[in-house]
């Protein structure tokens, strides 16, 4: 962490994490108000807000729209805006919707994890041909290191292959990676999230257990 608004970024995303989504909006909020120029903080409220009332259906969309497109509109390479309303729009159940936000960053940034999103996306809208085109795309990144085992696991349990997400999250665990802190919010598990074997393997986490502040767990 190499700056200011760097540590304010980790600790609100953190405590959004943890239990403390409402701390977290009204920390940015605050610091909006005086720094309303700030991309990044724009990027943490869209998290936050998130995390706060993603799984409320009733929560106007302005209500995420206004920071995730500020933040774009103030820096166009803070992808994260984007994602966030990919996110949102997945737990919605506007798939198509989600699918065009992941495809906008896809071509910004083949990542994996974008290619995750559409695969997942594309699934849930019944196209399996291209959820496979996407999933081959995601292995072929992870074979050459440009994925992390997080993004695995999150891809197999798109397809519902418990024993394969069971894998690559112990593979996650084995080499500390940081994507483990927010397992329990994470949409992409939900077709796994009751299921014993993911269960026993996220109450290895510190705080383990579903976030009750979150909105993000089902």
């Amino acid at each position: 962490i190499s700056n200011k608004e760097d540590i304010i970024w980790f600790y609100v995303m953190m405590l959004a994490i943890n239990r403390h989504a409402d701390e977290s909006v009204a920390i940015l909020e605050e610091y909006i108000a005086k720094n309303p120029t700030s991309a990044q903080a724009y990027q943490g409220l869209c998290h936050a807000r998130l995390m706060l009332k993603g799984r409320e259906i009733d929560t106007p969309i302005e209500y995420f729209n206004a920071p995730c497109f500020k933040c774009t509109e103030l820096d166009p390479n803070l992808i994260y805006g984007r994602y966030y309303l990919a996110e949102l729009h997945f737990i919605r159940g506007e798939y198509e919707k989600s699918r065009d936000y992941w495809q906008v960053m896809a071509d910004l940034n083949p990542y994996a994890m974008f290619y995750e999103g559409l695969m997942r996306s594309s699934y849930y809208m019944g196209d399996t041909v291209a959820a496979q085109k996407y999933f081959e795309q995601v292995l072929a990144q992870y074979k050459l290191g440009y994925a992390s085992p997080i993004i695995m696991a999150r891809a197999y349990s798109t397809l519902d292959e418990v024993d394969s997400v069971v894998k690559y999250l112990n593979f996650a665990f084995k080499i500390s990676d940081i994507e483990l802190v927010a397992l329990w919010n994470e949409p992409a598990f939900d077709r796994v999230r009751d299921e014993p074997k993911f269960q026993e393997i996220a109450n290895r986490l510190p705080n383990a257990g579903p976030v009750a502040g979150s909105a993000l767990v089902k």
